[in-house]
């Protein structure tokens, strides 16, 4: 006789940074978080693979709907059906919804379920050099008093972690 299984939808607990425990971490890609609930089903049917995780990104410019971007798949580990380990993409800075969804297509969404913030200070490189071009000593924590002086107008270069950089002029002081 054929065998029915039920599987109760997966729910969502928490979703923690898993350097600092905090629901919160860095915009840049590349942080690790540990998604708590229950429920968390790997695909039998495909070489076990865990379920789906997606953020809802956020809306650019104001009064505009966000969309459900997958987590890349290679990127989430299931350890156990309580917890599965995800590496998230670089990711605006602001609250995002998270959603897990399994192999049967249950779902579930926590909202505003974690905080993308600015780059850690050690993502930031700080730069110069003075208007003849002789480079001074670089800064890589953005946590640290700079304090030098020059007979020329010094050249800043800040750069954060997308590789944004501002530069000021050579007629900065």
């Amino acid at each position: 006789a054929d065998s029915f299984t039920y599987y109760a939808a997966p729910t969502i607990t928490s979703v923690l940074d898993a350097t600092s425990g905090n629901p919160q971490g860095y915009a840049i890609a590349g942080n690790t978080v540990t998604i708590t609930g229950t429920g968390f089903l790997r695909d039998a049917a495909n070489s076990n693979a865990p379920p789906t995780v997606s953020i809802l990104t956020s809306a650019v410019g104001g009064g505009l709907a966000g969309s459900w971007v997958d987590v890349a798949a290679d990127q989430v580990t299931w350890t156990d059906a309580e917890h599965l380990s995800v590496v998230w993409p670089a990711h605006a800075v602001g609250k995002v919804d998270v959603r897990v969804t399994n192999w049967d297509t249950q779902t579930d969404t926590k909202t505003e379920a974690y905080t993308f913030v600015h780059g850690a200070a050690d993502h930031l490189a700080l730069t110069w050099v003075d208007s003849n071009g002789d480079p001074a000593s670089a800064v890589t924590n953005a946590t640290d008093d700079v304090n030098f002086t020059t007979t020329y107008h010094p050249v800043v270069v800040i750069q954060d972690s997308y590789d944004q950089t501002v530069t000021s002029g050579a007629a900065s002081t």
